[in-house]
């Protein structure tokens, strides 16, 4: 077993002591030292990697806000649902965005294929709506009562 196994099998079981340019660590009656150099490979490869933000006094007070609210116990927790909720919107706005690609395209091939309805009938029936819209009604209440009259 070389050196360096050796030295990243007593990362992964010890808590290495740092004193000065050296690092020890002790599992049972067996210790190693080894130069602080060493000590990078606890730093990239083990030690749990953290992240500093800055937070506007405003953000920093809503999440303690929802700490204090009891619904959630931790710092970690507000943030973590806030990720969770942001990837959720991400992925609904994808799905629009195919969504709608998806009807753009097959509309431009029913216009290919000469379907389609002329520019004027449809500026009709959108000031139609706008108007419906200021009156208060909406156009499918309007179409629901025409049928049953």
């Amino acid at each position: 077993m070389d050196y360096l196994t050796l030295v990243l099998g007593f990362l992964m079981l010890t808590q290495p002591t740092i004193k000065s340019d050296r690092c020890e660590m002790t599992l049972g009656k067996t210790s190693i030292n080894f130069d602080l150099m060493y000590n990078d490979i606890y730093s990239l490869f083990i030690q749990p990697k953290l992240m500093d933000i800055i937070l506007k006094p405003e953000q920093e007070q809503l999440i303690k806000a929802k700490v204090n609210s009891g619904k959630y116990t931790t710092v970690d927790e507000v943030i973590a649902e806030a990720l969770l909720l942001l990837d959720e919107r991400d992925k609904q706005y994808q799905m629009w965005i195919n969504n709608t690609r998806q009807k753009v395209a097959v509309g431009l091939t029913q216009l290919d294929k000469g379907g389609g309805i002329e520019v004027q009938t449809v500026i009709n029936k959108l000031k139609e709506k706008v108007i419906l819209a200021k009156k208060g009604i909406s156009s499918r209440v309007s179409a629901i009562t025409c049928r049953l009259v």
